[in-house]
Order: structure tokens, then sequence, then C-alpha cells
């Protein structure tokens, strides 16, 4: 049994280090890798600013309201 779980995790490790030592695909991955950091930063983004987005609307629509109705 450890036999086998040495042999998958030997396999792994060359898997990895023959995806990682090719330089055919090492733009894609770069590209890959900047592309996924700039859609984490947008979602962060967008939740950081969404929250204030919307506080800032509701504060302009119960502005809108009270001069609508003189207050």
């Amino acid at each position: 049994m450890m036999n086998k779980v040495n042999a998958g995790i030997t396999r792994a490790y060359l898997a990895y280090k023959n995806v990682f030592s090719k330089k055919d695909g090492a733009s894609t991955v770069e590209y890959v890798a900047v592309l996924g950091a700039a859609v984490l930063l947008g979602g962060i983004l967008y939740t950081v600013l969404g929250q204030q987005e919307s506080s800032i609307s509701e504060k302009i629509s119960q502005m809108i309201s009270n001069i609508k109705t003189g207050n």
C-alpha cells in the first residue's frame, strides 16, 4: 500500500516537473497567471466597492425621496 502511495507521489512530482520545465507553453502559463490575478483583484475590488456603491445609491435614493416629499 505504501509503495503505491510513494509511486503516486513520485508520478505527480514528475508530471509537475515536466509541465513547468518545458519552455513551449511558458508564455501561456504566464498569461493565465496574470489573467487569474487580474480576475481576483477585480473580484476583490467589486466586493469592496460594490458595498460602498449600494450605500451611496441608498443615500441618493433617500435624498431624492426627501426632495419629492418636501422633507
